[in-house]
């Protein structure tokens, strides 16, 4: 999170000199972009790329689509149980939103300035833990498959900078959003009999959540059900970094 923030404040300063757009925006209304936040925030195989298309002086709509991974860099163990390792990680994003350019505040028209928009996230996550159960200090295997679902409507207020006619950079600097967040749970293997299947599906939850709270805070008041099954409403932040080229 320090290293993205860092990224932003030296872009933002470092190009508020070099803007000289062109006054037509529609002389290259389209815009293809990679998303840096899942590269810098999640893992650097993540990678998202996305498209803008200028539609007016003051308005455009934009999309963004990729491969995602959850962060790995777990070291978690409580007194009954072990994580050992993840064996599979693997998940796609979607975006979309409507922008609104300022265009009595912004000295240029769009895609350029200060913008505000509604926007729509859907995340999907696929990964395969490996946890040690131990019962009278005796290990027992077990493989929690989990599915991640997280989809979730906001509005959502951005800056873009553009260098010359054909470079942007592109940043969202907040975007509340409120959706719905579940988590589907499978178990393979064996384990101990003073240890339920919901008990094993609440633990993987509660690992998750010891590992990454500032990305998957919103499951904490979420518990799973005897199907394996947990989910529930709430808030979360969209933020953004990303670059761009026009054509």
């Amino acid at each position: 999170m320090r290293k993205l923030l860092l990224t932003v404040l030296l872009l933002g300063f470092g190009v508020l000199h070099a803007q000289s757009p062109s006054s037509d925006s529609l002389m290259y209304p389209n815009i293809v972009r990679w998303n840096l936040t899942p590269f810098l925030v999640s893992s650097p195989q993540s990678i998202v790329l996305g498209y803008e298309r200028v539609l007016s002086e003051d308005q455009s709509f934009s999309v963004n689509v990729g491969h995602v991974q959850f962060p790995l860099d777990l070291n978690w163990i409580d007194s009954t149980s072990e994580y050992v390792g993840t064996e599979r990680n693997t998940g796609f994003s979607f975006a979309a939103d409507y922008r609104f350019y300022f265009r009595d505040r912004n000295a240029d028209p769009a895609p350029s300035g200060v913008y505000w928009g509604p926007f729509l996230t859907y995340y999907y996550f696929d990964q395969r833990h490996r946890f040690n159960y131990y019962e009278n200090g005796n290990p027992e295997d077990v493989v929690v498959n989990n599915s991640i679902h997280a989809i979730a409507a906001g509005v959502e207020l951005g800056y873009q900078f553009t260098l010359g006619d054909r470079w942007t950079i592109d940043l969202i600097f907040i975007g509340p959003a409120y959706g719905f967040y579940g988590i589907k749970g499978e178990v393979d293997g064996t384990f101990p009999n003073s240890v339920t299947e919901g008990e094993v599906y609440q633990r993987t939850r509660d690992f998750l959540i010891d590992s990454y709270p500032d990305l998957i805070k919103s499951f904490e008041n979420g518990e799973f059900s005897s199907s394996g099954f947990g989910g529930t409403w709430g808030f979360n932040f969209r933020y953004v970094l990303q670059v761009g080229y026009r054509f």
